[in-house]
């Protein structure tokens, strides 16, 4: 999602990057792993809002986007990197290009009722996007599933009851260097086809430059029926999203012209 996360401004749902034509930049093919750069510029659609039709807002800045994946044994690594390239139309030369983004980082789960996401979110405060946007806070009166020694985990379904739905929150982290790290239990049985079933979980970073973490599960009732066809009605019981972000309440990037903003996020299987 680029140069906006969710409806959080004026442009349609996530912004405009992941429904244009990227180039591959690069790639790599190392013996510890395999990495493939992909590179999206302004055009003049982008600039003038014309990549919709009807047009939608323009983003009149110059800009280049590399995202780059890579794979190796036991690992996947995202890196996305803007530059502000200048500035374009309507826009003053000195304005700063502001953004926000995300990565959708979809796990797969055996079963979403076994799902805990621990680590990094005792007394981490949220915005509740089920709950009326009520800012609460991880591990206190807010969410009295997840106090006591259960304060720097979430499970799912007792998340889903506190928000009087399902899951959606936007975590807004304090700055910490180096960024920080999770671990996600996905649950057991992930693999039907295995004779005997074991919990799978992942080990995640995510760098400093993400300001946020979105974790997002529908549960029963936020993907159900014909008005959410991208989602099967019981899909929630096998996904979890985890997301590094920058999003509201957090401030968006800004850059001046000629400066770079750089995030990451790494998952690796546990074992």
């Amino acid at each position: 999602a680029w140069p906006q996360f969710a409806n959080d401004g004026p442009l349609p749902l996530h912004g405009f990057a992941r429904e244009q034509l990227w180039a591959v930049a690069e790639a790599n093919n190392a013996e510890a792993s395999t990495s493939l750069t992909l590179q999206l510029a302004d055009s003049l659609s982008t600039r003038d809002g014309g990549w919709r039709t009807p047009p939608t807002a323009p983003f009149p800045w110059k800009f280049t986007l590399r995202f780059t994946v890579t794979l190796g044994a036991g690992f996947l690594q995202l890196r996305l990197e803007v530059v502000n390239q200048g500035s374009a139309g309507a826009c003053e030369v000195d304005a700063k290009m502001a953004f926000t983004t995300c990565f959708h980082t979809y796990f797969r789960s055996a079963d979403s009722a076994q799902v805990t996401l621990s680590k990094g979110l005792k007394g981490v405060r949220f915005i509740d996007k089920v709950d009326g946007l009520k800012m609460k806070t991880h591990g206190g009166e807010d969410t009295p599933h997840h106090v006591g020694e259960k304060a720097d985990t979430l499970q799912i379904e007792q998340a889903s009851a506190e928000s009087k739905g399902f899951v959606d929150r936007i975590y807004c982290h304090p700055a910490v260097a180096g960024g920080i790290s999770q671990v996600l239990n996905v649950g057991q049985g992930l693999d039907p086809a295995a004779a005997n079933a074991f919990s799978s979980w992942y080990e995640l970073h995510q760098s400093d430059g993400f300001r946020n973490t979105v974790i997002f599960n529908p549960w029963k009732e936020g993907k159900r029926g014909p008005a959410h066809p991208d989602f099967d009605d019981d899909g929630y019981k096998y996904m979890i999203c985890v997301e590094p972000a920058v999003a509201k309440p957090s401030s968006p990037i800004e850059l001046a012209a000629g400066e770079k903003w750089t995030g990451e996020c790494w998952m690796g299987i546990g074992s």
